[in-house]
């Protein structure tokens, strides 16, 4: 492999993580204004709302944007990626959108009520997502060419869905009549890792950062 096509790949991996970063930077608290809260699946509605963008369920129930640290990851990545890709702003901003569609349309879950303690919920997240197997495998074997921006492009038009599921514990917690998700930061992070690689190991794609280093 190249140095070229090692950098471009790297900056792939990247990308991917960029995504994960930036969508989990809003919406993490919710406030219930009226409504049978004990018949809500909370995990449940703040997936399909803030994964897969479906607004209509349980509209009496509101969740709040949350300023979060995940946003200062995601520029410096960002500039990562033009550095290794040399791709505009606009063209990584479509690559973003392409992959978080390629999201919605092929990966799945299902989440179930594991325990509840005085205000306190937790599910249990079973989460079909992206498989990062498919993934590494397609940003080998897809036909680079010229076109950086339509190599990556046609990389993300070819991800499937993981065939196993990856299970992620959710808690939310309901204090002075409003619904937070109590999980810590690494449980956040896993979960949106899960749905966009299908993977929740930071160290797997550390590792597969590594085997696409341009040779020295």
């Amino acid at each position: 492999m190249n140095r070229q096509r090692g950098l471009l790949i790297g900056g792939g991996i990247l990308l991917l993580i960029a995504v994960v970063m930036g969508i989990a930077a809003t919406n993490n608290n919710t406030s219930v204004k009226k409504g049978r809260e004990k018949e809500v699946n909370y995990a449940e509605l703040y997936l399909d709302r803030y994964i897969y963008g479906n607004f209509e369920d349980k509209p009496e129930i509101e969740f709040s944007d949350v300023p979060s640290d995940f946003s200062v990851v995601v520029g410096p990545l960002k500039e990562k990626i033009q550095s290794d890709t040399k791709l505009s702003n606009e063209q990584i901003d479509k690559l973003f959108e392409l992959y978080y569609e390629s999201v919605k349309q092929k990966t799945s879950f299902d989440a179930n009520l594991k325990k509840t303690k005085k205000n306190s919920f937790t599910y249990t997240v079973g989460i079909s997502g992206i498989s990062l197997k498919e993934l590494s495998k397609n940003l080998k074997e897809t036909e680079k060419g010229d076109d950086v921006y339509l190599y990556f492009s046609n990389v993300i038009s070819q991800n499937k869905s993981s065939n196993e599921q990856t299970s992620v514990d959710l808690t939310f917690k309901k204090e002075n009549g409003k619904i937070s998700l109590a999980s810590n930061y690494m449980a956040v992070v896993k979960l949106y890792m899960a749905f966009y690689i299908g993977e929740t190991d930071v160290f797997s794609i550390k590792k597969m950062m590594e085997e696409f280093q341009p040779a020295k």
